[in-house]
């Protein structure tokens, strides 16, 4: 719902208020450090998808240019490294497909969410998809940077004739040098991660450029020492060709599927983070608009045979700067909101100056300095491992998806069919759910009014007086469900038609409906002694209370319908059928609650043209008063008097609502 251009254009809104003196200074020297946070991530997720570090610099460029213009967030870490990098390598490795066919399916799939009304289908993943999927191709990369980092083919030509205490001396001989490096790598990365999240940069306003710093003195050790001799490979690519054309698109199933997934994972994981930070910063992500969004710059990523892109994952320094409303001082930055898009923008020219002048210094990276800083660039993944637990507490469903999607990205040879498989799942909770949901009989757990029902299972009861029973379930009754909802209001009916009926407020049995239950032999005494008449009830029941005996004893079941919030065809033929079947069995059905919705599609089935609207009431407490009163209009109470039974008849409700000064006789 475009009603300006300012909503399709939200870059409108910030230029026109943006302050050349004011705000330029600040985003000049912001740009500056986003620039030195984003190179080495982009070099990463280049290597990573394509093993090609100017290939991830081209990639960062095109979104860091356009999201600006079209997207609701006010922070981008687009370009940067993310998992999406990861399953385009998994697409290419797996299934032999190109990376302009995959940003263009996934570029076509963005523009069909945004222009359809299809993009409810983004809420359909859940984040503990993404958390477990996460999780899973956190260990992944792991053993993948491991076996691309570490050569061991040497060792391993050798292993039969080696001896078993030979075996770490030939490693160490290969891999030495490479290993030491690695450590040292991982280790101040590590310690400058460690001293983030304990505060230390508080003193200043922004966070150091580590990865930047250690991967310029892994270029300088690179150009002082020979390491390609020393056994530590370098990335060697010194250019990624550009060609702009329109990619291929084959009628292949792996392109279209893997692009599926990528364009899934990315704008979920991508809108997963901006709602985050959007919390904190109290302003809206509009879903549809960053389907737009990802669609404006996928598209022109695959023209230029560029790999499709994704956001830096979680609370990851990037995401942290970049969230920031000015990276230079938070309190000024109060008064422009966009001052972060600015930056971005200027960061991009300082990046596109460093690959003009000095882009190929990128060819002397150690590849196990990028595998560190990939490493190190996913931090929080701890905290989606302990997610697991906190799920497993309340909600044993989030867990299961959690688990399956954790193992799905771990066994699944291609990660983006491990993807979709994992997808699938949720999909199946949900039938699963609407299919066999809950339901739960419910009890009168106040004694005055107004009444309140609760779960039988959670609360003791006030004694139920009539013989009725409440019923309630909680999923829209539609042709999947109506067995399940037919077997337990028929497994309802059996526990009714098998009740004693009770007096109200007592446990002494119904004058009106129960005295055929006993044997009259010797089971009631009656004597005429100054005109008090007693009755006393010596003896139980020889033989359990028989539902056949007395067909004219009435009962009633209560359908709570306050959860039932859609019905169909099958939903409203079912509720007739039992309607009348459990009136032959003498049990009167009454529905309590129903919402507009229901109510009118049962009228436009032909429900009341069939079924009494008598039988429908507002509200539950309504629904049981009615029950009370057509099963026992006169109640009877027994109190224990010394030497005889006082029977007092009243046509109150229950003995709570008796006052003993003011019994009413009949």
């Amino acid at each position: 719902n475009y009603s300006s251009l300012h909503d399709f254009l939200p870059a409108l809104q910030w230029a026109m208020k943006y302050g050349m003196k004011s705000d330029l200074p600040r985003d000049l020297a912001g740009s500056i450090l986003l620039a030195s946070l984003f190179l080495p991530q982009a070099v990463t997720a280049g290597v990573l998808a394509v093993d090609n570090a100017f290939a991830g610099v081209y990639a960062f460029i095109v979104p860091q240019l356009i999201y600006p213009l079209f997207g609701s967030s006010r922070h981008s870490s687009l370009g940067a490294l993310s998992f999406v990098s990861f399953l385009v390598q998994s697409s290419i490795a797996g299934s032999a497909t190109t990376t302009p066919s995959l940003a263009l399916v996934a570029g076509l799939v963005h523009l069909l969410l945004a222009l359809l009304p299809l993009d409810s289908i983004i809420a359909l993943i859940p984040d503990t998809l993404l958390s477990g999927f996460s999780a899973g191709l956190s260990i992944r990369l792991l053993g993948y940077f491991f076996v691309h980092s570490f050569t061991l083919d040497e060792c391993i030509k050798r292993l039969p004739d080696m001896q078993l205490s030979s075996v770490p001396s030939c490693v160490l001989s290969s891999t030495g040098w490479l290993l030491l490096l690695a450590l040292i790598v991982l280790a101040l990365l590590s310690i400058a991660h460690f001293l983030t999240l304990i505060r230390f940069t508080n003193s200043i306003p922004v966070t150091p450029p580590f990865q930047l710093a250690v991967m310029l003195a892994s270029i300088a050790l690179s150009y002082t020492l020979d390491l390609p001799s020393h056994g530590i490979a370098i990335l060697g690519k010194t250019e990624f060709p550009i060609d702009v054309s329109i990619p291929s698109l084959s009628p292949s199933s792996d392109t279209i599927l893997d692009g599926i997934s990528i364009a899934l994972f990315g704008v979920c994981l991508h809108i997963r983070i901006a709602k985050t930070i959007a919390i904190e910063k109290m302003h809206t992500i509009d879903r549809k608009q960053e389907l737009l969004a990802f669609t404006s710059f996928s598209l022109p990523l695959s023209l230029l045979g560029l790999p499709p892109v994704g956001s830096a994952h979680g609370k990851s320094q990037l995401n942290v700067e970049t969230a920031r409303f000015s990276l230079v001082s938070i309190a000024s930055s109060l008064r422009n909101h966009y001052a972060v898009q600015v930056a971005n923008i200027i960061a991009v020219a300082w990046i596109g100056l460093f690959v003009s002048f000095a882009g190929s210094i990128l060819a002397k990276i150690p590849y196990c300095v990028v595998a560190c800083i990939a490493l190190t660039s996913f931090p929080g993944l701890l905290g989606e491992f302990r997610l697991l637990k906190r799920l497993h507490e309340f909600t044993r469903v989030d867990a299961s998806i959690w688990l399956v999607s954790f193992v799905l990205s771990l066994i699944s040879p291609n990660i983006c069919r491990g993807l979709l498989l994992a997808v699938v799942y949720p999909l199946v909770t949900i039938v699963l759910r609407v299919q066999r949901p809950a339901s739960d009989i419910l009890v009168r757990v106040s004694v005055e009014s107004p009444a309140h029902f609760a779960e039988e299972d959670h609360y003791e009861a006030d004694p139920t007086e009539t013989p009725a029973k409440l019923y309630r379930f909680n999923a829209p009754l539609i042709f999947a469900n109506c067995d399940q909802f037919r077997r337990e209001i028929g497994e309802c009916a059996k526990t009714i038609k098998g009740a004693l009926a009770l007096g109200i407020g007592t446990r002494t049995a119904s004058m009106r409906s129960q005295l055929e239950v006993f044997e009259k032999k010797d089971s009631l005494h009656t004597s005429s002694r100054l005109n008090l008449t007693n009755i006393v009830i010596n003896q139980e029941p020889s033989t359990p209370p028989n539902p056949s005996m007395d067909s004219s004893i009435v009962r009633v079941l209560i359908v709570d319908c306050s959860t039932l919030t859609d019905i169909d065809s099958h939903g409203v033929d079912t509720l007739i059928d039992i309607y009348f079947e459990l009136q032959e069995q003498s049990i009167r059905v009454i529905f309590a609650s129903l919402s507009v919705r229901v109510r009118s599609i049962l009228q436009a089935g032909g429900f009341f043209s069939r079924v009494s609207r008598g039988c429908l009431y507002p509200t539950l407490a309504d629904a049981y008063t009615a029950a009370r009163h057509a099963l026992l209009p006169i109640h009877m109470s027994v109190s224990m008097n010394g030497c005889r039974d006082v029977i007092a008849l009243s046509t109150a409700a229950s003995t709570h609502d008796l006052d003993e000064g003011h019994i009413e006789h009949v």
